[in-house]
């Protein structure tokens, strides 16, 4: 009856999404809850692979692995379509060497703080994203309407009630001894969480950039797909990747690791890399930086759920209230986006 129950939250947070999302089409529905369940996916994978009896601690080499996978799947149909818009490769250059090296490292230092966290409070932490990708993106040039801060604040108080119930229960099991473990988890984090609005937001910048005002260069001829988008970003990461692994982990170690029993974890781990990859780049596209940050912060209690169901973990009061809050932020959210943009389609052309 119990994992009946988680199940049920699990399915109604997603079913809810869809609601919320209605007016944005199948598309937009379908992606985001694709995104959600791949997050929530490749979060239980990354963290089985790291702890016994896998044990599989080479996480920068492992996001290498992840990188090659993208670079096949997607740079080989869309990369020449995509640098054939960008015209230029100074402007490739200019616009995907930030990317290059933000994204890469946000999700190495993603994979580096499961090793000392667990998923749940590595997520907590990412319960941020969505208030420091409205910042970026506002000081970037893009608007948002005045009540749509008022979702976003919301979200934000939700992810602070999620982190004190998923703290403190931590908290209460922890020994002395693990401290520092989790301040240098916390610390690859809180690094992640960073890199994770700054990459957000410069792809949102790509795929919408007259969003932007439209004054960056070259914005009002580009216009990519997230596919090409992502197959232009591709090369740059997985070499970023390479030299970050070459510094912190040795190539051989990883090698030898890949056992039997450890190879179908990593093949899986890249199959939903390259799902979550897909899925939340068209999330961007049809949703925005900050709403599908929101949304994406639904994960956290998706695998709660799925931890109640199957791993024996209690759901708290805290976490439930913050879940509450986050779904009203991102319905408010939509409403006053959506409101704005009907306000503004029918003001007199000057």
């Amino acid at each position: 009856m119990k994992e009946l129950i988680a199940l049920g939250v699990a399915a109604a947070i997603l079913g809810i999404v869809c609601v919320t999302l209605r007016s944005r089409g199948l598309r937009a529905q379908a992606c985001a809850v694709g995104y959600i369940v791949a997050l929530v996916c490749l979060q239980l994978v990354m963290k089985q692979i790291s702890s016994p009896p896998y044990s599989y601690q080479f996480p920068a080499w492992l996001t290498v692995l992840h990188y090659l996978t993208l670079s096949i799947a997607c740079g080989v149909p869309f990369f020449k379509s995509g640098l054939a818009k960008i015209s230029s490769w100074r402007r490739y250059c200019a616009q995907f060497a930030p990317i290059a090296c933000s994204t890469p490292l946000c999700i190495v230092f993603n994979n580096q703080a499961l090793v000392y966290l667990g998923a749940g409070i590595n997520a907590v932490v990412g319960t941020l994203t969505p208030a420091n990708t409205a910042v970026l993106q506002h000081f970037l040039g893009r608007r948002l309407a005045r009540r749509s801060w008022t979702g976003i604040t919301m979200a934000w108080v939700g992810g602070y009630f999620i982190a004190q119930g998923e703290l403190s229960a931590a908290g209460s099991s922890q020994s002395s001894a693990q401290e520092s473990m989790v301040i240098t988890g916390l610390l690859y984090s809180f690094a992640a969480l960073l890199l994770r609005s700054l990459k957000t937001v410069l792809f949102d910048r790509l795929i919408s950039p007259r969003a932007y005002g439209g004054q960056q260069e070259g914005s009002a001829d580009l216009s990519l797909s997230p596919e090409e988008a992502l197959a232009l970003q591709t090369p740059g990461c997985a070499l970023v990747a390479c030299c970050y692994a070459s510094m912190v982990e040795s190539s051989r170690g990883a090698w030898e690791k890949i056992t039997p029993s450890v190879a179908p974890l990593l093949i899986l781990s890249c199959v939903l890399a390259l799902a979550l990859n897909i899925l939340g780049m068209n999330s961007i596209a049809l949703l925005g930086a900050t709403s599908s940050q929101m949304i994406g912060k639904l994960n956290i209690v998706v695998v709660m759920a799925l931890s109640t169901a199957f791993l024996g973990e209690v759901m708290h009061l805290e976490v439930v209230a913050g879940t509450l809050l986050v779904l009203a932020g991102i319905w408010y959210f939509e409403r006053a986006e959506t409101k704005a943009k009907a306000e503004h389609s029918v003001l007199p052309k000057l």
